[in-house]
């Protein structure tokens, strides 16, 4: 007897498989599928075939499970885990993995709304998770209006809890093999110029200026600005000094888990020289002892950045320094290899983010190429002339207005 929609029933044994026999109708010779779910198995080298009086696929598995009861299924511990009790399953490895608190906070925030989508539903067993669950929780966060980008991070979190159970035996089949996600392109960041930082470090008081030369110069995150030590200013080294980023994340360490050499910028080695103390961390919270502040000190960079009368000051955060640094060292041709090692990051697609064309340096860069030869010596000799018409007649205007 054929069969459509086999599917076997996990932690049942012996192994059960629900189905919809197919027949042949005797009249168009095609083979024609039940709309209710029959179950069968062997016992002592019999088949046995039962009908379960459902035509849906969950309650199928429900009743399947629930006749281990009766001695002719027996279902091993993991056939009853529900979904919500899987992915809580999930939520506890990655704790034990000792993640950092802030992915773990996304983890949990992913299962309770993944649990409240469902619904009762989430009561059900694991092995009834589909793709039509993975899309209805899509939905419910599109109805809820949350970004493209920020669903598309929760819905990875959904597809690995379930290749976790898969991998531990509790689904003998990944449910979204056929699942293809694109990432959203990532929403362009403000960077600063050159001449706004120049500018900023112009206006910056004593306190600020060393610490945004820092960020700017040397390209560090927030946390490491913080947590940067005397000790790991290695001035000694080389002609203007190293630093040494070895903290700074959420574990006491620097976001990539590896501490790394940073060269210090002779105009950065400057400021540094300035700073009274050698122990310690370098940079405090304004007029304390306390660590640096993240939120006050973006608040006196927006506020800075009003003052220089930059567009859209508020826009700017610390981070944009970092971009800024990425830039300034692709403008200036610095090896990709060097800028990567310097930013901490070993995906290349993650520094391709934080480059930023400034228009002066693309023009100079467009101007560069060699495309008069194309058209010959006349041709560059016309563009010449027609400057110099337009240089003229812009004399002639400015003469007849005095």
């Amino acid at each position: 007897m054929r069969w459509a929609d086999s599917h076997p029933v996990e932690g049942t044994d012996p192994k059960v498989f629900i189905g919809r026999p197919t027949r042949r109708d005797p009249e168009s010779g095609k083979f024609k599928a039940s709309s209710v779910f029959h179950e069968r198995y062997c016992i002592n080298g019999r088949q046995v075939t039962r009908t379960l009086r459902t035509s849906n696929k969950k309650v199928a598995i429900r009743r399947v499970i629930e006749r281990q009861s009766n001695g002719q299924v027996v279902a091993r511990s993991h056939a009853s885990i529900s979904i919500a009790e899987g992915l809580d399953e999930y939520l506890r490895v990655c704790k034990d993995r000792d993640l950092s608190p802030r992915t773990i906070q996304k983890y949990e925030l992913v299962v309770r709304g993944i649990k409240e989508s469902l619904g009762r539903q989430a009561d059900d067993p694991v092995s009834t998770f589909s793709e039509r669950e993975f899309w209805s929780y899509n939905r419910s966060m599109t109805e809820a209006g949350i970004i493209r980008k920020t669903r598309y991070d929760r819905l990875i979190v959904v597809k690995q809890a379930m290749k976790y159970l898969k991998r531990v035996g509790c689904i003998s089949t990944y449910p979204l093999e056929s699942v293809r996600l694109s990432k959203p392109e990532s929403k362009p960041q403000p960077c600063f110029t050159f001449d706004q930082v120049h500018k900023l470090l112009e206006q910056a008081d004593d306190y600020q200026r060393p610490i945004f030369a820092t960020f700017a110069f040397a390209g560090l995150r927030f946390g490491e600005v913080r947590d940067l030590q005397w000790s790991d200013l290695l001035l000694d080294r080389g002609e203007t000094g190293f630093i040494r980023v070895s903290r700074g994340g959420s574990r006491d360490m620097p976001k990539d888990h590896e501490s790394r050499l940073i060269p210090i910028h002779p105009q950065l080695r400057s400021l540094l020289d300035e700073l009274p103390g050698r122990d310690g961390r370098i940079f405090h919270d304004k007029d304390s002892i306390r660590p640096l502040s993240q939120k006050k000190l973006l608040l006196a960079l927006k506020r800075l950045c009003e003052s220089c009368g930059f567009e859209n000051a508020l826009r700017f955060k610390l981070h944009s320094f970092r971009h800024f640094f990425c830039s300034a060292a692709a403008q200036n041709n610095v090896s990709y290899r060097y800028v990567m090692a310097w930013l901490g990051h070993s995906d290349s697609k993650i520094v391709d983010m934080y480059f930023r064309m400034f228009d002066d340096a693309a023009e100079q860069a467009m101007a560069s190429i060699g495309f008069q030869r194309f058209f010959g010596q006349e041709k560059g000799k016309s563009c010449e002339a027609r400057r110099d018409i337009k240089q003229t007649q812009s004399e002639g205007r400015s003469q007849n207005t005095d």
